[in-house]
């Protein structure tokens, strides 16, 4: 009788298929999607794996949603075959901001009068500061030289998209 030997020296590959939440970008939305598409001509796919942040492996089985926390992530991921051929761990980079920028607002020319008034032109100036993705937008400063009382708001924007304004 033949004798059959079946060789399977190569291992599965991976692949990431919805990359457009990871890389440099800044993700507004904590919940990020997930899928992989792992393929092995030989002996075929037994398991997909992932993990984040180093954590413990998690057997992959359908796209999911993972929540995740403010911050830079990072996503693991790798297939073993039926022959026991594991492949080499790939990752991508997961960016989550949010919270909006810190944007202040003050006044930084004017010569004050009594009760609070000014006697003059005034400059309003906004400062604006990102932990995480970094300030994308701030607003210019706003004079006033007539009389009355005058409100200055600015909006400020970070690079994930968040917004937060302020007002003096």
């Amino acid at each position: 009788a033949p004798l059959n030997v079946r060789i399977d020296a190569e291992a599965p590959v991976t692949e990431l298929l919805d990359p457009a939440a990871t890389g440099d970008r800044w993700l507004v939305n904590s919940g990020v999607p997930f899928a992989f598409r792992a393929t092995d001509a030989g002996s075929g796919v037994a398991a997909t794996y992932y993990s984040v942040d180093g954590g413990t492996p998690q057997l992959y089985g359908q796209p999911f949603t993972a929540n995740l926390a403010t911050g830079e992530h990072t996503v693991r991921y790798w297939s073993v075959d039926g022959a026991g051929n594991v492949e080499d761990a790939r990752s991508f980079a997961v960016r989550i901001d949010t919270e909006g920028p810190v944007v202040v607002a003050r006044i930084v020319d004017g010569a004050r009068g009594s009760a609070g008034w000014y006697v003059g032109p005034v400059t309003v100036a906004f400062t604006c500061t990102d932990a995480l993705s970094g300030v994308a937008t701030c607003p210019e400063p706003q004079s006033f030289g007539t009389d009355g009382v005058h409100t200055a708001t600015g909006t400020a924007t970070d690079l994930a998209g968040n917004s937060a304004a302020a007002t003096v």
